[in-house]
């Protein structure tokens, strides 16, 4: 981090570092959720989204079964 004006900062490599890591745990609980249609069924309504066929980014990076 880095401090300004005495504000601190995040910079450029820890903000995009944070963001891979978030897109490693979406894509792990998204490939579980789809092993596991069940327990992806008792996510709610939040999973069915992220999983449905009209949600782009994760039909491309997961297809259908």
């Amino acid at each position: 981090m880095h401090e300004i004006g005495g504000r601190k900062l995040i910079t450029e490599p820890v903000t995009r570092a944070v963001i891979e890591r978030w897109d490693e745990t979406r894509e792990s609980l998204a490939q579980f959720w789809l092993a596991n249609p069940a327990l992806a069924k008792q996510g709610g309504l939040e999973v069915q989204k992220l999983l449905s066929t009209d949600n782009a980014i994760w039909l491309e990076q997961y297809p259908s079964s």
